[in-house]
């Protein structure tokens, strides 16, 4: 009887080890995932920018300025490698952003 304890501990601690393995997979795959969905998001969003562009250029030739600054902060937003550096460019992109619907609405 005694015998089977240490068997039965080691078992249990091997099920308990398989287990969190199981759960840190489980986390490291929703995180992936996680940041894909927020990659499409942001391509969408990308690709939509010109159709707002196109349609702010025809009633506002004169604000070149805004722009030239929103279809640059584009294209840095393209070009982020990190996760930290996507949300420095994405934020200069909102920026940009705010400027040329500010612009639009006058």
């Amino acid at each position: 009887m005694f015998a089977l304890l240490p068997l039965l501990l080691i078992g249990a601690i091997a099920i308990w080890v398989v287990l969190k393995y199981n759960s840190l997979i489980t986390a490291k795959n929703q995180v992936t995932n996680a940041w894909k969905g927020i990659d499409v998001q942001l391509k969408r969003r990308h690709d939509l920018i010109p159709n707002l562009v196109n349609a702010v250029r025809g009633s506002m030739e004169f604000e070149r300025d805004t722009l030239t600054a929103v279809m640059e902060a584009r294209a840095k937003a393209l070009t982020a490698t990190s996760p930290l550096d996507a949300a420095v460019k994405e934020g200069q992109l909102t920026q940009a952003l705010g400027r040329l619907l500010a612009v639009a609405e006058r």
